[in-house]
């Protein structure tokens, strides 16, 4: 089960719908603009109606868009608890989004795909790396969970 939904799609549509959300924050700065902005493009890129587009890429270009609204103190605490337990490069990834939260677009999606490859790469054995992967899990769900209720 991934925690970022948009992950359910191919890298190459997460990609195009990345891509025309970045032109789109750069554009507009109302959340309705970027959207029908977002989904025009989706649409004339693909030569698919509305429905189509909103139906398979509706969910997670709402949930990308949500991540420009995470809350400051959600994002240095997943950044402080990704730090903590030795996460430096994976924090390093995040911290630009503190003053640009436009690149949580792509931050928080590749995020958890480096997480997924490295708890996959390295299984844990001992204690101390079954709590650092908890606790880096935990920073991931921070964000999640704050891009999709606020």
């Amino acid at each position: 089960m991934h925690t970022v939904k948009a992950l359910r799609l191919p890298a190459s549509d997460l990609g195009l719908i990345q891509t025309i959300l970045d032109e789109a924050v750069a554009m507009h700065t109302e959340l309705s603009a970027m959207r029908v902005h977002t989904l025009d493009l989706l649409q004339f890129n693909l030569q698919q109606s509305e429905e189509d587009v909103l139906k398979h890429f509706g969910e997670a270009m709402d949930e990308l868009l949500q991540f420009l609204f995470i809350p400051t103190d959600n994002l240095m605490t997943a950044i402080g608890a990704l730090r903590e337990v030795g996460y430096d490069d994976e924090a390093d990834h995040l911290q630009p989004a503190i003053f640009d939260r436009s690149q949580l677009i792509r931050a928080v999606p590749a995020l958890e795909q480096r997480l997924r490859s490295k708890f996959d790469q390295i299984p844990s054995s001992s204690n101390s790396m079954l709590e650092a992967r908890s606790a880096a899990w935990r920073a991931l769900e921070i964000l999640t969970k704050s891009a999709r209720f606020c």
